[in-house]
């Protein structure tokens, strides 16, 4: 292998500025591959980033080496001076989510011993590969910055979700399932709890990644590396150590010619929608908007399921609310570094203080997000952009009148409950198990997932199993 000291003609034909980022990517990792992709994993990953498989076959089979930070590329006509972004660690990154997904697809709904056995493997699987690209992503962040610091890692914490502690539970169970005695359908239930875990945890880094790998990439202008440097910073301090539970990209036409007066929610305004939440399953709606009657700047909207529109608060912001208005202190409540106000009922308010309150919420109710006034078809590119890299399931139409996010969130609920249910039958806790078993049923009523008799029917963990599909597939 010799150094490149000309630049690497990759192709003679015109690309995107999104493929040649995601070819030179391509191209660095062949040059230092971690994994010896087969041909048809590569033709898999191909069609996840929406890219010519020729292409970028050809980009992963190179061997083609520069002298350090020298890197340059031509595609057609254009010369591209990568330096730095010529790293294998982004497009490692990808594959690693790509097989993370793509193994969690494979997991069986089964208690028959052998499958539960391959559950485990793949969950662990899963696991190095989530730890590995929080870490490569957070390293790159620290070496960009030239300062090492757990601040710039999504998940740095494990309070709340120890997976290795459920793989380990799995693992007992089927060893001992000769000489203990269990509901069988408890393997199913921490296999679900486990795969949802996994699932919406992954969501949120790999969105995350997508805008780094964005705001760095020297194939896009200035305006595009802008965009994804502000929602990096942006959904990597609301999304840290958080879930997302759904994500919804609209990629139809808007007319952004339209005065602003007469915009509205028809109008494909709303461009992204990401439903998401915390350790604790407090869970929220976030939205990008274009301008529209009544908002006249791009801005982000936050609501919780009770309909408070209010967007997180940084620590900064958070203390000067509470040095101003102390008595506001429990109206708050903090996700590890992120703060956020409880919703009405949830807060002890005089008429007075409910004044204080409102004014607070509407301060934070439409935030500008954007460091600099963008135009709204560079962030119709930029969303654009981000839709190639996200699964297919994210090409859906905006929910304009809250149906869907209902439904994610009765979901994410009713997961909440049965990790609650699941936690109480290890205490052996028959009293709250026989509370959650008919909490989870009132639920699943209300939320119209069975019928008035098979709300009177008795519940088992079985049941819980079908309650939980049937919420599932509202939102597949």
């Amino acid at each position: 292998m010799k150094f490149n000291m000309e630049p690497y003609i990759f192709c003679e034909q015109s690309l995107s500025d999104y493929e040649k980022t995601i070819y030179t990517l391509a191209i660095a990792y062949g040059a230092a591959p971690i994994y010896a992709l087969k041909e048809e994993q590569i033709q898999e990953i191909a069609y996840f980033l929406e890219v010519d498989f020729d292409l970028l076959y050809k980009a992963l089979e190179s061997d083609v080496c520069f002298p350090f930070e020298q890197a340059i590329i031509q595609f057609g006509e254009d010369v591209i001076d990568c330096g730095g972004y010529f790293k294998n660690t982004f497009f490692d990154a990808i594959i690693k989510v790509y097989f993370a997904y793509k193994n969690l697809e494979d997991i069986f709904d089964s208690t028959e011993e052998e499958e539960v056995e391959e559950n485990i493997c793949i969950f662990n699987s899963v696991n190095h590969l989530f730890d590995m690209v929080n870490a490569i992503t957070a390293t790159y962040e620290c070496m960009y910055k030239n300062v090492f610091s757990l601040e710039n890692t999504m998940y740095d914490s494990a309070e709340s979700f120890s997976p290795r502690d459920y793989i380990k539970f799995l693992k007992l169970l089927v060893i001992s399932s000769d000489c203990l005695e269990y509901d069988k359908a408890l393997l199913r239930i921490v296999t679900m709890i486990l795969k949802y875990e996994f699932q919406t945890r992954i969501n949120a880094l790999y969105f995350v990644t997508i805008c780094q790998i964005l705001k760095h990439s020297p194939c896009f202008d200035a305006e595009v590396n802008g965009i994804a440097n502000d929602m990096y910073n942006k959904l990597f301090h609301i999304l840290k150590n958080g879930r997302i539970i759904a994500t919804s990209v609209n990629i139809l036409y808007t007319d952004t010619s339209k005065p602003l007066c007469e915009r509205t929610k028809n109008d494909n305004t709303t461009r992204l929608q990401i439903l998401y939440g915390y350790p604790n399953y407090d869970c929220y709606e976030l939205r990008l908007d274009l301008s529209h009657k009544g908002q006249d700047f791009i801005h982000l909207n936050n609501e919780t399921p009770g309909g408070l529109s209010c967007c997180i608060f940084t620590e900064e912001e958070y203390k000067n609310v509470i040095n101003e208005h102390p008595e506001l202190k429990e109206c708050f409540i903090s996700y590890n570094g992120q703060w956020a106000l409880k919703e009405r009922n949830n807060c002890n308010l005089t008429r007075e203080l409910m004044t204080v309150y409102d004014d607070v919420s509407r301060s934070k109710a439409h935030d500008t997000i954007f460091s600099s006034a963008y135009s709204e078809n560079e962030i119709i590119k930029f969303i654009n952009v981000v839709a190639h890299m996200l699964p297919k399931d994210c090409l859906r139409a905006i929910d304009t009148n809250g149906h869907y996010a209902k439904n994610c969130f009765d979901y994410d609920i009713i997961m909440r409950n049965t990790t609650i249910l699941y936690l109480a039958y290890l205490e052996h806790d028959d009293e709250s198990v026989e509370k959650l078993f008919k909490d989870i049923s009132n639920k699943a009523f209300r939320y119209g997932l069975i019928s008035e008799e098979e709300k009177g029917n008795e519940i088992s963990f079985d049941t819980v199993l079908e309650i939980v599909k049937r919420a599932r597939e509202r939102i597949a």
